[in-house]
């Protein structure tokens, strides 16, 4: 991933307002949705602590998006502006969710926005190094934490007495 764009989420101070969006459907009821959807993403961080101007410019970036041309869309604000608002490669796991903190919570980035092969391979089978990525299918479920990765414990301690 392209860390890059990034860097004026941390070139700033916090506190940060950072939302992910659902914005993959499009129908009769787009408009109210987009603007119900503004509304609650703006409630939830002023019920965090975040301030008016910060919630208003989330407010408004929602209220702007197009939905049904991109699967999700990303907005990090703070300080009554809107920073960076990446469009999504896939919806977010939740329809939505924002967060208020001291930092711009980007943790969710790499999985949304998988422009970049989840591992890179390399080895040599010849006189060159060879590399290729790898990838999951799209549908399958990624692991959300290590222990969720880790094989069952074996062995005469995995046992209790």
């Amino acid at each position: 991933m392209d860390l890059a764009p990034l860097t004026p989420l941390y070139e700033r101070p916090g506190p940060w307002a950072s939302a992910y969006l659902d914005t993959s459907f499009a129908d009769e009821a787009t408009l109210s949705r987009r603007e119900l959807k503004g509304r609650q993403t703006s409630e939830e961080l002023a019920a965090q602590g975040a301030d008016e101007e910060t919630c208003r410019a989330v407010r408004r970036a929602i209220g702007s998006y197009a939905y049904g041309q991109t699967p999700g869309r990303a907005v990090f604000a703070a300080h009554g502006e809107v920073v960076f608002e990446p469009v999504l490669a896939l919806p977010p796991p939740d329809e939505s969710s924002a967060v208020w903190g001291p930092l711009p919570h980007v943790a969710p980035l790499p999985e949304l926005t998988p422009d970049e092969p989840d591992t890179l391979v390399v080895g040599s089978t010849g006189p060159a190094p060879t590399s290729h990525s790898v990838r999951p299918p799209a549908a399958a479920p990624r692991a959300r934490s290590r222990a969720a990765t880790r094989p069952p414990p074996t062995g005469p301690s995995a046992t209790s007495s």
